[in-house]
């Protein structure tokens, strides 16, 4: 699971790869020097942000997780007697007819835990003891945390279906963490000396030029930066997907 620790640690990367870029890329006397730093910085705070905005929802994917599975051991827990009864009626010799029993209301009592109870068993066989015997069972829990009583199939589907989406999104969410993780990398291994600026009105340039956007992977982009507000803004459709995958909205 995503630790503090690690979104620590991938903000001091992202901090110094910034340094070590700027130092290699911007020579003291470039007149955009101050520029490019400023539009890194933007990137590694946007990527900064959104790591964290990843990580906080894999932690609250990751515990609705780990709930679902507990659900689901405790499930198990109150149905296996049920289970093993209802099989051992499956053997039991009878006199050929249809037939039903169920297990007493003291014997049900006992299959509890604090988050299930068994209110239910029965067995239903037809015609008994000749080649067109069949058998059919139900069995009912309550969930004591909603109150609602639905047949432990039943149940137990739901919550395995629950927990295979869980593990979908979380695996998507690390994909797009590991997306984000490159491209930043990416533009902080970049040279800026191939980016075009060019000043449009007071105080705002257009930065342009490779590794300012994404199409699946990182490619050319188009950028609007404002001197005096510090807002770094996407313009184009590449630069706006890269603004997207960088502050975790994808």
């Amino acid at each position: 699971m995503v630790t503090s620790m690690i979104k620590r640690i991938l903000a001091i990367v992202f901090i110094a790869l910034v340094v070590i870029v700027l130092s290699v890329t911007c020579a003291p006397d470039t007149p955009n020097r101050q520029l490019i730093s400023d539009v890194f910085g933007a990137l590694e705070q946007t990527a900064t942000t959104g790591v964290a905005e990843i990580d906080t929802e894999l932690e609250r994917i990751y515990q609705n997780l780990y709930e679902t599975e507990e659900k689901i051991l405790k499930l198990e827990q109150v149905m296996q007697p049920a289970l093993e009864w209802v099989e051992y009626q499956e053997t039991v010799d009878r006199r050929p007819g249809n037939w039903a029993t169920s297990v007493n209301q003291e014997e049900l009592d006992k299959l509890i835990n604090d988050q299930y109870k068994v209110t239910k068993i029965e067995i239903y066989v037809e015609s008994s003891n000749t080649p067109d015997q069949k058998f059919s069972s139900t069995i009912k829990v309550l969930d004591l945390e909603t109150g609602t009583i639905e047949r432990g199939q039943v149940t137990k589907s739901m919550l395995e279906e629950l927990q295979k989406s869980l593990e979908t999104q979380a695996e998507k969410k690390l994909e797009a963490r590991e997306q984000l993780i490159a491209a930043m990398n990416d533009i902080l291994s970049s040279s800026s000396g191939l980016w075009e600026i060019q000043r449009t009105v007071d105080h705002t340039y257009i930065i342009s030029g490779p590794n300012l956007g994404w199409a699946d992977d990182i490619v050319a982009g188009k950028w609007t930066y404002n001197v005096d507000t510090k807002v770094l803004e996407p313009s184009d459709s590449s630069s706006a997907a890269l603004h997207n995958l960088l502050s975790g909205s994808i």
